[in-house]
């Protein structure tokens, strides 16, 4: 889906320029006007049921500036358009169909940056893109096959902030950095318990509450070994006795090669 982003953008901003790089549409519009005025008149005397064919439509205002243009899209490689523009005659908001199926809608600021597109990729899923003044995508909205996602970027376009929701409802939240890596992540299991999860180029601390209350914490090293772990539970259970800790509780430290070298109680 994102990778038809760029092509639906590039259709967007040419078809926002249409009235500057396509001189022969302005020139068109005073045919088109002549060929409605002559609609108009015949529909006076013959029954209301007639067809206009144009591959291009420009209705204009009363200072005759171009304000929507309809086209079949013959000449935006494929893409149907209707176009709007201000009473300046900028382009500020397009809806197009592309040949292949994807649907889009662009708004502009009255300075010609993109700010908004709206899509339905071919397979019908939709996404929303918000941009910043530097006409760079800042914020996505998304939602595919069962799964919703809101990705927040930078201004360099890097991703830094995701909460998504997975098919049957798993809702997590992942903090990045500006390289891309992910920084903390926090979710809820199917049950509705917590976890916590710290990152730095791997996972390096997870703290999470069990269904049964137990809280688990436990610390990892640059290589991704266990170094330390911390268990909490007011009743015993056997996983927890299996690193002796009978009254629920246990804290256990291990060495480098994931040696046990300190276990309390």
């Amino acid at each position: 889906m994102t990778s038809q982003l760029p092509l639906l953008d590039s259709v967007l901003d040419r078809l926002v320029k249409v009235e500057a790089q396509n001189r022969r549409i302005r020139l068109a519009g005073a045919v088109v006007l002549s060929l409605v005025g002559a609609v108009l008149i015949m529909a006076q005397a013959r029954p209301v049921s007639q067809t206009v064919e144009a591959e291009h439509l420009v209705l204009r205002d009363a200072m005759g500036t171009a304000r929507i243009v309809l086209s079949s899209g013959e000449g935006e490689g494929g893409a149907a358009s209707l176009t709007l523009a201000d009473a300046g005659g900028n382009p500020r908001g397009v809806l197009v169909v592309l040949r292949n199926g994807v649907a889009g809608l662009g708004l502009k600021d009255r300075l010609g940056r993109l700010r908004l597109v709206a899509q339905l990729d071919t397979g019908g899923a939709p996404l929303l893109r918000l941009s910043g003044a530097d006409a760079r995508g800042r914020a996505e909205l998304s939602f595919r096959d069962g799964a919703a996602a809101l990705i927040f970027k930078d201004g360099a376009g890097a991703e830094r902030l995701v909460l998504d929701q997975s098919a049957d409802g798993v809702p997590h939240v992942s903090l990045m950095t500006a390289l891309g890596d992910a920084g903390a992540g926090l979710s809820l299991t199917a049950s509705g318990s917590p976890l916590l999860g710290l990152y730095h180029g791997r996972s390096r601390t997870s703290l999470r509450l069990d269904d049964d209350g137990s809280t688990h914490l436990e610390l990892y090293d640059h290589n991704g070994k266990l170094g330390a772990a911390l268990l909490s539970n007011s009743v015993a259970a056997p996983e927890t006795t299996a690193v002796g800790n009978p009254a629920g509780s246990s804290l256990v430290l291990r060495d480098k090669t994931g040696k046990i070298i300190f276990q309390a109680p």
